[in-house]
């Protein structure tokens, strides 16, 4: 399943910003609420809209799970301090699995099991990792990585761009001056890299630009 976003232009800006004013003219004589200050990460108006984090990640333990010595040496000495979303999953006979830097936590932790159970049955997940400060992270989002590749390719000043990403961690960039074609080159080139995943998952989260934006 493929999702789209058009990203705003700035003549886009200019109407949004022209209808604020009408708005904010009509409404003048009235006072207005006050509004609690953004959160962290919240995720767009869109709630298809992938949230956007910060680099730091921080590891969540689930309280019921009991390690014994060896493995929370290797939970701590190989997967806390990785990438968001991650995910650690243990089984039987000392198996264990994990991953680290996916697009989103349900991606993570399938993979993790999914390692995990080359080695052993009854693989469950005993930690996760996640943007710091996020307890309930929206089901799309991106991981560190894919938020600075869609910094780089939304920041050029010129050309018709698009961004495709994959929820194990993958993306993809293209420009050129067919939107269909770039954003089929886009998604070529995020599901051609490589992927961590046993099963890599496919790419099929698009942003573009359709039109160019004026030169800075």
């Amino acid at each position: 399943m493929q999702r789209f976003w058009r990203a705003l232009s700035p003549s886009d800006w200019l109407v949004v910003l022209a209808g604020l004013a009408l708005v904010g003219w009509i409404e003048v004589t009235k006072t207005p609420a006050p509004e609690p200050p953004p959160r962290a990460g919240a995720p767009a108006e869109d709630p298809g809209m992938p949230a956007l984090y910060g680099p730091e990640s921080w590891m969540m333990s689930r309280q019921d799970a009991r390690l014994d010595g060896p493995m929370q040496a290797r939970l701590e000495a190989e997967f806390a301090g990785g990438a968001y979303f991650g995910a650690f999953a243990v089984g039987q006979a000392g198996a264990y699995g994990w991953v680290a830097g996916y697009g989103t936590p349900a991606a993570a932790r399938q993979a993790a099991v999914e390692s995990c159970a080359r080695h052993g049955g009854d693989c469950r997940v005993v930690a996760e990792l996640w943007p710091a400060g996020v307890k309930d992270p929206p089901d799309h989002s991106l991981n560190h990585a894919q938020r600075q590749a869609l910094d780089r390719i939304g920041g050029l000043s010129l050309g018709i761009r698009a961004f495709a990403a994959s929820p194990d961690g993958r993306s993809g960039t293209a420009r050129g001056e067919a939107l269909e074609q770039v954003i089929e080159a886009a998604l070529a080139a995020c599901n051609s890299s490589p992927s961590r995943a046993l099963t890599p998952l496919p790419c099929g989260f698009v942003i573009y630009w359709d039109e160019a934006l004026l030169p800075r």
